[in-house]
């Protein structure tokens, strides 16, 4: 590249020798020339464009020629024949163009420096002499040495020599392990030695109190206010009183400020009397039943089903065994999971209408009983037992009020039923309620009526079931019981007990007005209230405190 550069510049210099005789002769010398790239100036060395040697002072071009633009570095090599740079000495880069990789310039490097690892003590400088300490270039591994001055004083911990207190200060010393040498310094004054808070005034709710302590060492007292001491509040009275489905109001008065305070009462809740059956649950029927609130009066009714039915929403066991009896039959219920959803559901309604039963997706008793194999003998009879009135208050029977309720008996056979005997038995005992024969579908309702004693007043409860036994033609005995039956009992409200009341209040007020200690004494008032017309023999009023 260099040498055809070198041609093209000697080209143009024997042009212009040539043209020198005729320079002298014409008028024009053709002295002040300029190049010019007609087509652009060549970007780099590789780039080779026309150009022509144009006189500016009569316009003639007087040569045409092709030429290559400059080179241009684009990598620093270090010199291989040069040593490579060290610590203290030098070298040489040569540059190479980017564009024709010819070498085409070259530059020094400056000396790398030491690279100084950390000072190491040949001997450590004291309070009383210097020391000696050196280093090594981790590059040419080169020493450098230094001595240093006399260190500090190898000082002790501070030692306390003389205390602070709240009225002079303190002093404490340290000493230098190497000379001997000792200082010290004074200490701040030290806080107050303040005792426990001391209750001076206790307040009420119209003024803060104020506690005092004081120093032990110089005497000094300082004093502080407390909050408002609490009020002396008076028992809560009802203002509105709560329902079963509002809630009411009570306030109470402060008898040294006036202030009332009040709050609101919980919302009483249905006081719910017992369920009163008015359609007997049985299979395929879904039973209905009724109570009512013996505070307000409000009726709530709802359906129920038969002990041992199964319906959508059920979970558990049972009903992962009657999902896996359907998919064994060939009635999908998806994975018996123990949940009886919307597949169930189908599953359900598919097996009941293939069995001619009235497609409700309602697994009733006697249905489970077919899926799981539970049937064994058929089923001949079914008793039920059945509430025909409510405890006179809504909620519970009380002593000596009679319970009316009934049971049936009936035939759920294909075939008559002789000598059917009902019974019902309670902790009264077991009496016999009716003796017949029954054709198939037939049924026998008979009236009960129990009054409630003393003991199940106590228990809280009266129950008992229904039980019947017949024989069929073939002299098979047959059975069937019915579900429990439970009454609420409890003590009646209206007896002379209940007209009694008792109210218990604090008629005192703690020393530091707001929580009593240990040695303080609490006084109470204990008061009994008596309607007027109402008269109590032997009363007596006990407080377990």
């Amino acid at each position: 590249m260099k040498f055809r550069r070198f041609l093209a510049t000697m080209m143009t210099v024997l042009m212009l020798i040539s043209m020198m005789p005729t320079a002298m002769a014409a008028a024009c010398n053709h002295f002040n020339t300029e190049w010019r790239w007609p087509n652009g100036k060549p970007a780099n060395c590789q780039d080779w464009k026309e150009s022509e040697l144009y006189c500016k002072d009569c316009g003639e071009v007087t040569w045409r020629l092709e030429q290559c633009g400059d080179c241009k570095v684009g990598k620093w090599v270090l010199d291989p024949y040069a040593d490579p740079p060290t610590c203290t000495q030098g070298s040489i880069e040569i540059g190479y163009c980017k564009y024709c990789g010819e070498e085409i310039d070259e530059r020094n490097v400056d000396p790398l420096g030491h690279d100084w690892g950390s000072w190491a003590w040949d001997y450590e400088p004291t309070c009383q002499e210097g020391g000696y300490r050196h280093r090594m270039c981790k590059r040419c591994n080169m020493r450098d040495e230094e001595e240093t001055g006399v260190g500090d004083h190898n000082w002790g911990s501070w030692k306390n020599v003389t205390s602070a207190t709240c009225v002079e200060k303190g002093k404490e010393e340290r000493k230098c392990s190497v000379c001997g040498k000792t200082e010290s310094r004074t200490t701040d004054y030290a806080s107050h030695n303040w005792g426990d808070w001391k209750l001076v005034d206790k307040g009420d709710c119209k003024h803060p109190g104020k506690e005092e302590r004081k120093c032990s060492v110089c005497g000094k007292t300082e004093s502080r206010t407390t909050e408002e001491g609490s009020h002396n509040w008076g028992s809560w009275g009802t203002k509105k009183d709560a329902t079963c489905t509002d809630g009411g109001k009570e306030t109470r008065k402060c008898s040294l400020c006036g202030k009332e305070q009040s709050r609101g009462i919980d919302a009483l809740g249905h006081k719910w009397g017992a369920w009163v059956i008015i359609q007997e649950a049985k299979p395929g029927q879904v039973g209905i039943r009724e109570r009512k609130c013996y505070r307000c009066g409000m009726t709530e009714r709802e359906e129920f089903y038969p002990d041992g039915t199964y319906k959508k929403g059920d979970k558990g066991d049972t009903v992962e065994d009657l999902q896996g009896a359907l998919n064994d039959l060939g009635f999908d219920c998806g994975k018996a999971d123990g949940i009886f959803g919307n597949n169930t559901e189908n599953a359900v309604e598919e097996w009941q209408e293939t069995n001619g039963y009235p497609v409700d997706g309602i697994l009733w008793p006697d249905q489970v009983d077919e899926l799981l194999g539970n049937n064994g003998a058929e089923a001949k009879l079914a008793v039920y037992l059945f509430m025909q009135n409510s405890p006179a208050n809504g909620s519970y029977y009380v002593l000596n009020e009679r319970a009316e309720f009934a049971a049936t008996v009936e035939n759920i056979s294909d075939e008559p039923l002789y000598d059917v005997e009902l019974s019902f038995t309670s902790d009264d005992g077991t009496f016999a309620l009716d003796k017949n024969d029954l054709l198939p579908g037939q049924n026998i309702t008979v009236p009960i009526g129990r009054k409630i004693g003393e003991i199940h007043v106590a228990n809280g409860f009266y129950s008992g079931f229904a039980y019947a036994a017949g024989i069929t033609e073939d002299g098979e005995e047959v059975t069937a019981e019915s579900d429990a039956i439970w009454l609420p009992c409890g003590a009646d409200e209206n007896a002379d007990s209940q007209y009694v009341t008792v109210e218990k209040s604090i008629t005192s007020t703690p020393a530091n007005g707001e929580y009593y200690v240990q040695g303080e004494t609490i006084s109470f008032l204990i008061k009994v209230v008596i309607p007027e017309g109402k008269t109590i023999t032997e009363l007596e009023v006990t407080d377990p405190l």
